[in-house]
């Protein structure tokens, strides 16, 4: 077998390769006629970060400079400022200070340059110049101020109390002359539909000078973001007045004896789901144990009130319940109808006293007559917080198969407490 030789002429006979080859020549003559003959294009690199250059030494600081921004635009061949090619980083865009010594506004040139390509070149900006403003750096501390864009902001029988801010002083930084006006720190508050529940806001901030204007290139140092005005909204209504009662017998829930109260009603305010749950305002609590068989007459205070706001000018109520159609009896608690409670396992408690006398039982004459003091009087003694030896305590005296009769007053016992 014989080797066949491969020759120049052999391989360009091979379509395949000839093929191939006139493709990698075609490749090879479009990219060097691009690079020698490409038009020359303008391209506009877009929002280009603008950095000041300015001397370390300088005791002035720039204000209302940080994000500026300008468009640039470059000229070179299409492969050398095309979007994969060329971009912002390979700019740089500068403002230079010179030398400042005193506080005030300089308007600046802005400078663009390509980064190592001399083929690329800048043939315009957008904006020329920058005014810049150079002061020291102050901060302070000013009163905040709430300011709502209308005060007609509830519907009738509503009222609001004046808005509430998270702060009522806020930290502001700038610079020094500007700080220096500023008389206070405005949160506007923009009030839509009127309301009818206590509602918090955003709000947008402002330093304002004693002159009415915005104070510039103020920072606010304080947590912004949960910055809230909070305007409280309260209903109002008309609400009978009532006490509450204990020790009460089952029998006055539905037969109450005659109770008047001055004044009945009063105006009032608080917020609506309050109010729409309350069917009156309780103003205090009556014992049945300080009724006697008289008109017994109470006053409370209002300031005790804490759940709503009284409108009407009215600092006491007075509540009379007449106990006059009952009668008033004197009965004993025998001695075995006394039980000590809580001693503990350390200690024994033994009971003093015989009984428990002159007990002023009030209700109807007949049922006070029934009363029998063996079998529906009793008492009860708690000794949680008992001491060894003979001390009195309070007992709570009750009736047993009763609902109209009641014990009037307190009592205590003599009880000998020593330890196990």
């Amino acid at each position: 077998m014989t080797d066949k030789k491969i020759t120049l002429h052999g391989i360009f006979m091979n379509n395949k390769f000839v093929l191939v080859f006139s493709i990698i020549v075609s490749i090879v003559i479009w990219g060097a006629v691009t690079m020698t003959v490409s038009p020359e294009e303008t391209r506009v690199i877009e929002d280009v970060k603008v950095v000041l250059e300015q001397n370390e030494d300088s005791d002035y600081q720039a204000f209302g400079f940080d994000d500026t921004r300008v468009d640039v635009t470059v000229k070179g061949r299409k492969y050398l400022i095309s979007p994969g090619a060329f971009s912002e980083e390979d700019l740089t865009v500068v403002v230079k200070s010179n030398y400042v010594d005193s506080a005030g506004s300089q308007t600046l040139n802005i400078n663009a340059s390509v980064n190592n390509n001399p083929d690329v070149v800048v043939t315009g900006l957008s904006q020329k110049n920058v005014t810049v403003y150079f002061d020291t750096l102050k901060t302070s501390k000013v009163p905040l101020q709430v300011k709502l864009s209308t005060e007609d902001i509830v519907p009738e029988g509503y009222v609001h109390e004046p808005a509430i801010a998270s702060y009522s002083t806020v930290n502001v930084s700038g610079p020094a002359s500007e700080v220096n006006k500023i008389e206070k720190v405005i949160a506007e508050v923009e009030i839509g539909d009127k309301i009818t529940e206590t509602t918090a806001y955003k709000a947008e901030i402002s330093a304002v000078t004693a002159s009415g204007k915005n104070a510039r290139y103020i920072e606010i140092l304080d947590d912004m973001d949960n910055f809230t005005v909070t305007v409280p909204v309260a209903k109002i209504e008309e609400k009978a007045i009532s006490v509450r009662y204990v020790n009460m017998p089952e029998y006055y829930a539905e037969n109450m004896p005659e109770v008047n109260i001055y004044p009945e009603k009063v105006k009032v305010s608080a917020a609506r789901s309050v109010l729409d749950g309350m069917d009156s305002l309780i103003i205090g609590t009556v014992d049945f144990n300080t009724l006697k068989n008289e008109n017994n007459k109470f006053t409370f205070s209002l300031s005790d009130i804490d759940e709503v706001k009284i409108l009407d000018d009215v600092t006491q109520v007075q509540v009379a319940v007449n106990c006059y159609p009952m009668d008033m009896k004197k009965l004993k608690v025998p001695g075995e109808n006394i039980t000590l409670l809580n001693t503990g396992d350390e200690y024994t408690a033994t009971l003093v006293s015989k009984s428990i006398k002159n007990v002023r039982i009030v209700g109807p004459a007949a049922d006070i007559a029934a009363l029998d003091e063996e079998t529906q009087l009793f008492a009860k003694v708690d000794l949680t917080s008992h001491q060894v030896g003979t001390n009195e305590y309070t007992a709570d005296i009750y009736i047993q198969n009763n609902d109209t009769c009641w014990v009037y007053g307190k009592y205590t016992v003599k009880v000998n407490v020593t330890r196990n």
